[in-house]
């Protein structure tokens, strides 16, 4: 082993990746791994399984064998890279002479121990230095999908190169199988949500600013503490109906959160939430809702809605209504310096993974759910009274999955929703209990609802208004400074589109940029911004006058837009 080169590749780790570097340190290489001397001084790595010994590299020449593999590769600059497998590295020192600094780098390898030896025994600093390298070592396929979601929009937008290492791959074939499933899932699931956000950018948009008298005047869920109490959370599937009883009978004992979609079936049966939550934002959303804008029961049960849900639920909704910050609006990033802080509360896949999160925002220290089937009865996808109640699955992709009682079905939407909570309960470190009868999901242990009563104790709630908006003339100001940017940004972009010359086009889109968090906004769901900024060899390019128009087209069309929305919401008008 060559002390030096462990150090000096680990030092590189320990700056960028320190839980890495960490979890490195701490591993011991098995006995099964043996590095075993070839024609050359460098060595190969060999895995010992009693009757055959398996070699990651060739017996003559490791590192001529990677060059000679890699001497036809071509990488694009614009082209993502996933690496699979790194036996001792030597591909991955090749590899840093052929990439170019705009490459996104994702590395995958099941093995940390094979990991470390590669760092003990390769120089890979120019590899590790990569910029945009991102090492997933010891992660199961799940982690790396959920780890990458952070890089969803360079893997939507940019195709995938994929460079397996041919023995790792052949000894681990299954966990890398199961890696690019997940991968490729991932790419599938950030198109779709790419083209929806394209394709309602505005509608979800003016969402949020008709929803800021919301997060600028009303509380947020930070001043709400249970302190451990058990919560029950109530979402929409047919078992709902087999806990009615239970619920009723334990109003005064449980924190109930109730999912919107589960709320009129809730008060048809005279239970009454201490919660609702709401974070779709289509119109489709508010029959939810529709009917119940003068129920009195509901006058002291707050609404806690995403900053992002279709407007008319909060504007209509009789109770109070808690708006949490909604993370990477750069509206909201616009107001941050006035709004104390009003607590977060995760997206997830829909509104049941919202109300988990929820759950744990405000200090549950246990949580069950009723009506969480996420699979279906023949001839029940919801609970009656549900909005989106069907007796028929037609139209769904239908799938067969392990259940409480033996398999039951689910469609592919609902199977994604699954795999979600797994991942999610994964990372959570208190009871999580299922008392519905539908589909299984690790991590949650099922119960019946008769057994909620020996879950549950006296509930103590209340919501104590810490709250203090910012005043109404400093929020006039801050919109003034929004609609007087919005208008100079307008006028800069008729200039240009006017002049229509490349270069211009080029030295615009910079200055552009001095207008910070403003033109952050006007960007935010923009199409033309999307693929300006997925485009890694913008300024290599001669032919780019035509993206460039496309961009400046639509800042001009979507300032327009903000200006209008701004004036017609009457944010402080409205607020209550």
């Amino acid at each position: 082993m060559s002390a030096s080169k462990y150090g000096e590749n680990i030092s590189i780790i320990k700056k960028r990746w320190p839980k890495l570097a960490a979890q490195l340190d701490k591993t011991p290489v098995p006995r099964e791994l043996k590095l075993l001397r070839t024609n050359s001084r460098y060595p190969t790595l060999g895995l010992d399984i009693g009757e055959k010994m398996f070699l990651f590299h060739s017996k003559d020449h490791p590192l001529k064998e990677a060059q000679n593999q890699l001497s036809k590769v071509v990488i694009p600059s614009e082209k993502n890279v996933l690496i699979l497998g790194t036996g001792l590295g030597y591909h991955l020192q090749v590899m840093a002479d052929i990439l170019h600094r705009e490459n996104f780098v994702f590395l995958i390898e099941q093995h940390p121990p094979i990991f470390k030896l590669a760092l003990q025994w390769v120089d890979l600093k120019a590899f590790l230095s990569h910029p945009h390298l991102v090492p997933l070592i010891g992660k199961d396929p799940e982690q790396v999908f959920e780890y990458l979601k952070g890089y969803i929009f360079h893997l939507a937008n940019n195709d995938l190169v994929e460079l397996k290492h041919d023995t790792s791959y052949l000894l681990f074939r299954d966990y890398y199988d199961r890696v690019l499933a997940r991968i490729r899932d991932l790419i599938v699931w950030g198109k779709k949500n790419f083209e929806a956000g394209v394709r309602f950018r505005r509608e979800y948009q003016k969402n949020i600013i008709y929803n800021l008298p919301f997060y600028l005047f009303s509380p947020g869920i930070s001043h709400i503490n249970l302190d451990g109490q058990p919560v029950v959370i109530a979402a929409a599937g047919p078992s709902l109906e087999k806990a009615f009883s239970v619920l009723r009978e334990t109003q005064k004992k449980i924190f109930l959160i109730s999912v919107d979609t589960a709320l009129k079936p809730l008060l048809r049966e005279s239970i009454l939430p201490d919660l609702v939550i709401s974070i779709d934002p289509t119109e489709k959303n508010y029959s939810h809702f529709q009917g119940l804008e003068d129920e009195s029961a509901l006058l002291n049960v707050p609404l806690v809605i995403d900053p992002q849900v279709y407007y008319r639920i909060p504007e209509n909704y009789i109770g109070p209504v808690f708006s949490p910050r909604l993370l990477d609006s750069k509206i909201h990033d616009f107001f941050s310096d006035l709004v104390p802080d009003k607590g977060v509360i995760s997206k997830g896949m829909s509104v049941a993974h919202s109300a988990l999160s929820l759950a744990l925002s405000v200090g549950a220290g246990k949580i069950i759910f009723v009506g969480l089937d996420l699979s279906f009865l023949p001839n029940a996808t919801h609970v009656k009274g549900a909005a989106n109640f069907s007796s028929s699955l037609s139209g769904r992709k239908i799938l067969k999955v392990r259940g409480r009682d033996g398999d039951v079905f689910t469609d592919d939407v609902f199977f994604s929703y699954i795999k979600h909570f797994e991942v999610e309960i994964s990372k959570i470190n208190i009871p999580i209990y299922n008392a519905s009868f539908g589909a299984y999901i690790e991590g949650m242990q099922f119960i019946d609802p008769e057994q909620i009563f020996e879950l549950v104790s006296t509930k103590n709630i209340s919501f104590p208004y810490r709250w203090a908006p910012p005043p109404r003339n400093t929020i006039e100001e801050r919109l003034l400074q929004w609609s007087n940017s919005l208008k100079e940004i307008n006028m800069y972009s008729e200039e240009l589109l006017k002049k229509d010359e490349l270069e211009t086009y080029r030295i615009g889109y910079s200055r552009l940029k001095r207008f910070g968090v403003i033109i952050d906004i006007v960007e935010e769901t923009m199409e033309a911004a999307a693929v300006l900024l997925a485009n890694r060899s913008l300024w290599k390019e001669k032919e780019l006058k035509d993206k460039f128009r496309f961009y400046f087209e639509q800042v001009n069309s979507h300032c327009t837009f903000l200006l209008r929305e701004v004036k017609n919401a009457d944010i402080v008008g409205r607020a209550r």
